[in-house]
């Protein structure tokens, strides 16, 4: 079975948004983290990971480049992602990314 290898050079970008507020509901804030795609052909999607403290959720965002992640105010992350193949194999992942989201 191959696993699927993501090349160390694999920019994740971070772009912070802020969902609009509806009624009376705040703004929740999020992430969008945005990568390279792998060129080994055994991959078949990709997973994102954030990592809070000593907790850590994977979102799985298919064979898309780009994923939006819900966090909350004023609360650091951290970020990776990795690829999968068929049998759910994961590659190694990329480096992590720090973001703080904003308290407003």
């Amino acid at each position: 079975m191959t696993q699927p290898t993501i090349k160390q050079f694999i920019n994740i970008v971070l772009i912070a948004t802020c969902l609009v507020a509806v009624a009376a509901k705040p703004s929740q804030p999020n992430v969008t983290l945005e990568w390279t795609l792998s060129p080994d052909a055994s991959v078949t999607g990709y997973k994102v990971y954030r990592v809070e403290k000593d907790t850590t959720l994977a979102y799985d965002a298919g064979l898309a480049n780009r994923y939006t992640v819900p966090l909350i105010k004023n609360h650091t992350y951290g970020f990776f992602v990795t690829a999968y193949n068929n049998s759910k194999r994961e590659s190694a992942p990329t480096e992590t990314i720090v973001y703080t989201a904003p308290s407003r």
